[in-house]
């Protein structure tokens, strides 16, 4: 009888011992797993920060060239959804002459604005003496215009130097400006001219360009 419980008590404390040793197993491995989970929030919220900071970054660097407003307010989403709406329902109650007809002096006002870049950002060149050669051989020949950009440092004084009794008498060192009505830049010239030459464009020239471009808007539309 005592062998027999003696016996019983062994294998129930060995059994015990495979349970408690397999739940520990368990649980290591559940906390081995946890841990790695932690790491990677870590690293991900690492990340995160990282990514938040370089908006400030974005923000403030935006704010050296730009205002920025901070600001809450409750926007009405329905008005801004009718107008857009409204809008849409014109566009598409629109025929395409109407369409065109509203391009082309958006397309016109573009082309002027351009221009006036290129009148005021550049000179136009003499290329007429150099190619003299070529208008004798042929007529029908056209000289496309050579343009050079204008230096806008070309009529600015340089400052006075430093130790000069002028330095010392003048408050703004020589860089004041002077005006003078007579004065005129000086503009290079491929002939060795120093005029420079301008056509500016005649009536004639802009109405030319308008009907151009309402030709090419009916070409675009007859061909589509």
């Amino acid at each position: 009888m005592w062998k027999e419980t003696s016996t019983k008590s062994f294998i129930f404390v060995s059994q015990l011992l495979l349970f408690l040793q397999d739940f520990s197993q368990k649980m290591i491995s559940r906390v081995h797993e946890i841990e790695i989970e932690v790491d990677g929030l870590m690293n991900e919220s690492k990340l995160t920060s990282v990514r938040l900071n370089n908006v400030f970054n974005d923000f403030i660097m935006l704010a050296n060239t730009q205002f920025v407003e901070n600001r809450v307010y409750d926007e009405d989403v329905s008005q801004d959804d009718v107008a857009k709406s409204g809008e849409q329902q014109e566009d598409k109650e629109k025929t395409r002459e109407e369409r065109e007809a509203e391009l082309i002096p958006r397309v016109q006002e573009a082309l002027k604005l351009g221009i006036d870049v290129i009148d005021k950002a550049f000179d136009q060149l003499d290329s007429h003496a150099a190619d003299s050669d070529s208008e004798d051989d042929d007529t029908a020949y056209r000289v496309d215009p050579i343009l050079e950009a204008k230096d806008p440092y070309l009529s600015r004084p340089l400052p006075l130097m430093i130790g000069e009794p002028k330095f010392m008498e003048d408050d703004n060192v020589g860089l004041m400006e002077v005006e003078s009505e007579g004065e005129e830049s000086d503009v290079g010239s491929i002939s060795d001219s120093d005029e420079d030459v301008k056509k500016p464009a005649s009536d004639s020239e802009e109405s030319s360009e308008e009907v151009n471009i309402h030709q090419y808007f009916i070409y675009l539309r007859n061909n589509n």
